[in-house]
């Protein structure tokens, strides 16, 4: 079995190890997360204006203009 004395130091030792990367990941997330949130959302929003567009065109609603 391993001393006392061992076991803290392997504790501290992966505990540590763990915090860094959780810092890397989470800085990493922040800095990617929200440019993928935006680009999701201008994809969805730019499908859903083509379709109104289109509805309204055909429902003759507007017309076209050139």
């Amino acid at each position: 079995m391993l001393e006392e004395s061992a076991i803290r130091f392997s504790t501290a030792i992966g505990l540590t190890i763990a915090a860094v990367s959780t810092r890397f990941t989470g800085r990493a997330t922040n800095r990617t997360g929200p440019f993928r949130k935006v680009e999701e959302w201008r994809v969805h929003r730019e499908l859903q204006l083509g379709a109104l567009a289109v509805f309204a065109l055909v429902s003759g609603s507007i017309g076209a203009t050139s």
